[in-house]
């Protein structure tokens, strides 16, 4: 049996992510409601969160970004009609 020690960085960085959660592109899309192509500007304008790289060429999001910009797209639009 080997016996696996986590280091101190390595819990530290465990308990960094605890509760993060990845999600692809398709998921995304599909929370958002708008085109890939419309994602990738807003992104570019700083205006919708960052992807992270998770591989040569697969990219996702935290999930929890996306909830908290979709609570404050929602937010604002209602803020804005009244």
């Amino acid at each position: 049996t080997i016996a696996l020690v986590e280091t101190t960085e390595e819990k530290q960085m465990r308990n960094e992510i605890a509760g993060k959660r990845l999600i692809r592109v398709p998921e995304v899309l599909r929370r958002v409601g708008f085109s890939r192509t419309t994602m990738y500007e807003l992104i570019k304008e700083g205006r919708f969160p960052d992807k992270v790289i998770i591989g040569a060429r697969s990219v996702a999001f935290v999930e929890c970004e996306i909830d908290l910009w979709i609570e404050n797209t929602i937010s604002d639009s209602r803020r804005n009609n009244k």
